[in-house]
């Protein structure tokens, strides 16, 4: 591997082929950081627009940070690059990032222009990223150069974004993010898609990554919210009951993991895996922001009815992970036969549907006694996956395996 101030010949070095079980770079952990402080915003924004508005701005600024964060990451999974061009590109990326995150208070008043700029900035980032692969690899250019124009044709829609009244800007940047979305459907992308496939155990533990980021800003929440308060019965009940929900969400999508394997031979089935991440995330920055809420309600105001928007969005954001984890596991291999995956489907479709109905009845629960119920169907829940994952025996099936 030649040297960082090198990068055609670095380029020369780098293979395209899938790997097998190669892991996370420092670079790839280290941009990872940024993210960190944009989702704890993100659940900052929530908390502060809970209306049905105000949870609809949130859960377009979700994709938009979801989105860029998997642009980047599908790019690093294909392309194995580290050199001092890529480096400073991923720095200026991470800045463009940060002032995302700034902006996401405001980002649909007086900051809008800032957060599409920043936005703008990210894309064009990484377009410049497939413009050197392209040159650099003159058998990629049928893939690389189709990624780069569809991603600067999205750009260019969140740029149109700035000559619009504030107030509308957010309808360029879903056509732009729509746009973005396409581009893997495009003819000739998809063929080239298949030659160079992604990276199985890489970009399952990417993602992986960024579920355990999301987890630790919904877990510092409800950590964090608890600082100052007398410890005594009620609080350790209270507090341990959450801590049973959080430990359970990690339990689920992570417990099974190293026995998984990414379908790929099913174009559908990958891009459900992915595409459920999306969901996930918002489901657990919601959980996170709405169990601080509760507790504050409950503690402060020893009011026995609950608030409905905090309690509607607790146990929605709880419905809905347990749904993304049916999508994401449409895209998975798990080795252990088609019962298997159709009891954990019936397993994840029966706890939505539980927790749906403590929601409907809980208008006159108190926060406590709300997530302790909540408590108790996620260990069920839990001890019914135990038993799935003894009753079936796993087949040797490698990660890197499609």
């Amino acid at each position: 591997m030649s040297g960082l101030l090198n990068p055609p010949r670095y380029f020369q070095d780098v293979d395209f082929q899938p790997h097998c079980q190669r892991s996370a770079s420092w670079l790839e952990l280290f941009y990872d950081l940024v993210y960190v402080a944009t989702l704890i915003q993100l659940g900052n924004f929530l908390g502060d627009h809970h209306s049905v508005a105000g949870v609809s701005q949130f859960l377009i600024l979700v994709t938009a940070i979801w989105w860029a964060w998997s642009g980047m990451a599908f790019f690093q999974n294909r392309f194995v690059v580290d050199d001092l061009p890529h480096r400073i590109l991923t720095f200026i990326q991470i800045s463009a990032i940060a002032i995302m995150g700034l902006s996401l208070s405001k980002a649909f008043g007086e900051l809008s222009s800032q957060f599409t700029i920043s936005y703008i900035v990210t894309r064009l980032v990484l377009v410049s990223m497939y413009v050197r692969v392209m040159f650099s690899v003159p058998e990629s250019r049928q893939f690389t150069g189709r990624y780069a124009a569809g991603f600067t044709l999205g750009a260019s829609f969140w740029a149109l974004s700035l000559f619009l009244p504030e107030g509308y800007q957010w309808l360029c940047w879903l056509v732009g993010i729509s746009v973005e979305l396409a581009v893997p459907k495009l003819p000739g992308v998809r063929a080239y898609r298949i030659k160079w496939a992604v990276d199985n155990h890489h970009i399952m533990e990417r993602f992986g990554i960024f579920i355990i980021i999301v987890m630790g800003e919904s877990f510092i929440k409800f950590l964090s919210v608890t600082a100052g308060y007398e410890v005594g019965a009620e609080q350790l009940s209270y507090g341990g009951a959450g801590l049973v929900v959080v430990f359970v969400l990690w339990w689920l999508y992570f417990s099974d993991l190293p026995g998984a394997s990414l379908n790929t031979a099913s174009d559908r089935r990958a891009i459900a895996w992915l595409y459920g991440h999306l969901p996930l995330t918002v489901s657990l920055v919601a959980a996170g922001v709405s169990a601080k809420k509760l507790f504050l309600v409950d503690v402060d105001a020893h009011s026995l009815a609950l608030p409905e928007d905090y309690r509607l969005l607790y146990i929605s954001s709880l419905v809905l992970y347990f749904l993304s984890l049916v999508i994401i596991d449409i895209g998975l291999k798990f080795g252990r036969g088609h019962r298997y995956r159709s009891a954990r489907l019936t397993g994840n479709l029966l706890a939505s549907v539980l927790l749906a109905l403590v929601g409907l009845v809980s208008d006159e629960f108190t926060g406590a006694n709300m997530v302790r119920i909540v408590a108790a169907i996620m260990l069920a829940q839990l001890c019914y996956r135990i038993y799935l994952d003894n009753r079936f025996k796993v087949k040797n099936l490698s990660p890197c395996q499609t």
